[in-house]
């Protein structure tokens, strides 16, 4: 057992415990202390930094805010401009870059309210040499300097706008959007179902839909933003006519002509049965030319003097009707074969009546031959003059604005008197 004189309170080494304890209490309220003023200085110093922070995330916004821009990507192959666009060359082309400035900026007003007057910055991507050719054999516009035209407006119009040639490579199109839209989108993925994957970069893509979307597509509508510019864009794909197959000429040798005496000739002799070859005995030798030809030597397309005039007998409503139908012209009026187009998006299965027929031929005569007066295909089903065409006046009421302005008013349809030599 220990001795007591180690307990001794009289001892000058002896501390009473209420005396630690209170020492021990205050060394505890120190730490809390001192912790508590290291954290309120380390809290400072983070509320210091987030502040400064905030200040530059601010300041970068604004500076990004005062030079905002959108980006538009179209792929120039498959979203076509409208036949009253493309038909107008340059004037059209600065038309097309209005419109779609405007549709474009009335889209980022709604979408991203918080930018004030944004650039727009617009890509158009396609194979022009492709995209010429489909337009001329879509009957869309006369001639490649069409498009050449329209190209030089629209490229002329804004700063920002571009209309592309990507060339003929495969793929090429895509490449190009796809690598301009990585520029401009962190880590974006070349085709829109990466996009999904991250919230932030769908939100601000919004998909501009002029035809319907492809079947790959058409699923990823509903999980973006979408628009249509149908006043600036095709609603369908352009069909290419089938190609017309013009008439073979067969060329047959005239014999040699021997003199022809004048002033003895009456047109009741028969001086000899055989008798020499000259202009009047090769002129009755030829059989007369087939009607085709007889409406190409006077200006007019095959079957045009029969065909071509308005068939005033249709009421108009019943006109309107039928055009409301989207009926096939091809696939009804030259036969089921004709229209051999995938993407067509005419109808094919609609019971068609005889009367209805004779309307729709009238409907299809309202859009210009591109061959215009020039065609040689007696079953061409298109217009080669107006529709309002009165011989000997250069116009019609729609003056400028008609399809046929230029070409097809004026034309004399009325048979000329044949003389028998």
């Amino acid at each position: 057992m220990p001795s007591m004189a180690h307990y001794d309170p009289f001892s000058p080494s002896f501390e009473h415990p209420l005396e630690l304890l209170y020492q021990l209490e205050s060394a505890q309220e120190q730490l809390r202390r001192t912790r508590t003023e290291q954290q309120a200085s380390t809290r400072l110093d983070f509320e210091v930094r987030e502040r400064s922070l905030r200040d530059q995330l601010r300041q970068a916004k604004e500076v990004m805010d005062r030079n905002a821009f959108v980006m538009v990507l179209i792929d120039g192959d498959g979203t076509i401009f409208s036949k009253a666009l493309l038909s107008r060359g340059e004037g059209g082309g600065k038309e097309a870059a209005t419109r779609l400035a405007l549709a474009a900026s009335d889209l980022v007003a709604q979408r991203l309210p918080h930018l004030e007057s944004p650039k727009l910055v617009l890509r158009i991507y396609a194979d022009l040499v492709a995209l010429s050719d489909l337009l001329v054999r879509s009957q869309i516009i006369d001639s490649p300097s069409t498009l050449d035209d329209f190209l030089r407006g629209f490229n002329s119009s804004k700063a920002f706008f571009d209309f592309v040639d990507a060339g003929n490579r495969p793929g090429a199109v895509a490449d190009k959007a796809c690598e301009l839209l990585k520029l401009n989108f962190h880590e974006y993925g070349p085709v829109l179902q990466e996009v999904l994957r991250d919230g932030q970069v769908a939100h601000h893509l919004t998909l501009v839909e002029s035809v319907p979307f492809d079947k790959g597509l058409d699923h990823l509508q509903s999980q973006f933003h979408c628009a249509r510019f149908d006043s600036i864009f095709c609603k369908t794909r352009p069909s290419p006519l089938p190609a017309i197959a013009l008439p073979k000429v067969v060329s047959t040798a005239l014999p040699l002509l021997g003199k022809v005496e004048s002033n003895k000739t009456t047109a009741n002799s028969s001086a000899s049965s055989t008798p020499a070859p000259n202009w009047a005995t090769v002129t009755a030798a030829v059989p007369p030319p087939p009607p085709a030809l007889k409406a190409l030597a006077s200006g007019l397309s095959p079957g045009a003097a029969a065909k071509q005039g308005s068939d005033t007998t249709i009421p108009n409503y019943e006109i309107q009707r039928v055009k409301k139908l989207k009926l096939c012209n091809l696939y009804y009026l030259q036969g089921k074969d004709m229209c051999s187009s995938s993407s067509c998006s005419h109808a094919h299965d609609y019971p068609i009546s005889n009367s209805e027929r004779r309307t729709l031929r009238e409907v299809a005569r309202m859009t210009p031959c591109y061959f215009r007066t020039e065609c040689e295909n007696p079953d061409c089903i298109y217009g080669h003059q107006c529709p309002q065409n009165k011989p000997n006046e250069p116009d019609c009421y729609f003056k400028e604005d008609c399809r046929y302005h230029g070409w097809g008013h004026g034309i004399d349809t009325r048979v000329v008197k044949t003389t028998k030599i």
